[in-house]
């Protein structure tokens, strides 16, 4: 009777066994894909960086320089770091066009040799009537009389003039230098001896959708001419124009109602004629590796290739922002800021920068 019961026993542990035998299931196969990368040859030695390896990481930003986007992106791993910016262009026209206008070829972004911008007493044509001009930008002193910009950028300037007759007053204009426009007029006054002024636009290459004209600030029409009537004190008179293809620009020009001479005309007409440097889509790629940094500004990269084969609208990043995914490849010089060597770099990336 014993060894039955030994039996059941030994019958009982075995299945209980067989129960848990567990089978064994083979891993899926997912496709591991690095979705950001930069690989090729920086100088005589081979380069790579790959989002998820080896602490890798890809952050998107935007940066701001004279008042122009620069939607970057750096992919690094707290020591080894790729930084690539892209600037905005035809800044005069929406932002929202940005991503959609980005040429497949683009240049690189350089230091100009000569001035972009640069204005002074002499240029206007009532400059007897002018005792002198003190040059604002940005809201900082930059000279008398004569005023130098070296870097593209979208600047406020403003003039503080005394003419002859004593009388003194500000204008600003909001200035676009070193970057394609879009759209542009030329904004034209008369000043009767009785104080009848009208104020139009012209030299159009665009047609003009609307202007709203404003008087010291306080609004006046909404007609494509300005007539109206001003006293003897100084005015600004200013038009908010839109243009056909959605070019928004806000012009002023500083009068009187002397007619003797006591105006400013608007200056921002000289930004188109000034500037044979353009900065629009330009590129800056920097790379930073075993303590140096090696950078595309200040290098001629005039022959330099970046070719974007493949764009493609990612997720947003952790501000909530949009990041444009970009396969390109890249042949340019890069300049060691430590020893001011220029060394080539050659490879390509999928590369992801922030687009608003």
């Amino acid at each position: 009777m014993r060894q039955r019961y030994t039996y059941v026993i030994l019958l009982l542990l075995f299945a209980s066994l067989e129960s848990c035998k567990k089978e064994k299931v083979e891993d899926a196969i997912e496709p591991n894909d690095p979705v950001f990368l930069v690989e090729g040859t920086l100088g005589t030695e081979m380069f790579s960086a790959v989002a998820g390896d080896n602490n890798f990481y890809m952050s998107t930003f935007t940066q701001t320089v004279q008042n122009v986007s620069l939607f970057s992106g750096k992919l690094s791993d707290g020591n080894t770091e790729v930084e690539l910016g892209i600037f905005d262009g035809d800044i005069d026209l929406p932002d929202e066009l940005w991503a959609d206008n980005l040429p497949d070829d683009l240049h690189f972004a350089g230091i100009p040799q000569q001035p972009v911008f640069q204005l002074s007493k002499q240029v206007f044509p009532n400059s007897n009537y002018i005792d002198q001009i003190k040059w604002y930008v940005n809201g900082q002193f930059v000279g008398l009389n004569t005023m130098t910009i070296h870097e593209p950028g979208r600047y406020m300037v403003c003039a503080e003039v005394s003419f002859v007759s004593g009388n003194e007053g500000i204008v600003c204009n909001d200035v676009i230098v070193g970057y394609q426009k879009n759209a542009s007029s030329i904004m034209r006054h008369f000043v009767s001896p009785g104080g009848d002024l009208q104020v139009w636009l012209e030299e159009l290459d665009v047609p003009v959708a609307s202007v709203k004209w404003y008087m010291d600030d306080n609004f006046v029409s909404d007609e494509i001419k300005l007539i109206d009537e001003i006293g003897d004190e100084m005015h600004v008179v200013k038009a908010v124009v839109t243009y056909a293809n959605g070019v928004v620009r806000t012009k002023k020009v500083l009068l009187d109602g002397t007619a003797c001479g006591g105006y400013l005309d608007d200056f921002s007409i000289f930004e188109n004629s000034q500037s044979a440097y353009f900065r629009d889509y330009a590129i800056t790629l920097t790379i930073r590796k075993n303590g140096v940094e090696y950078t595309s500004m200040n290098v001629p990269n005039n022959g330099a290739d970046f070719h974007i084969l493949d764009r493609v609208r990612y997720e947003e990043n952790s501000s909530g922002n949009p990041v444009l995914k970009i396969e390109a490849e890249i042949d340019c010089m890069l300049k060691n800021n430590t020893t001011g060597e220029l060394v080539p770099f050659s490879g390509t990336m999928q590369f992801g920068i922030e687009v608003d």
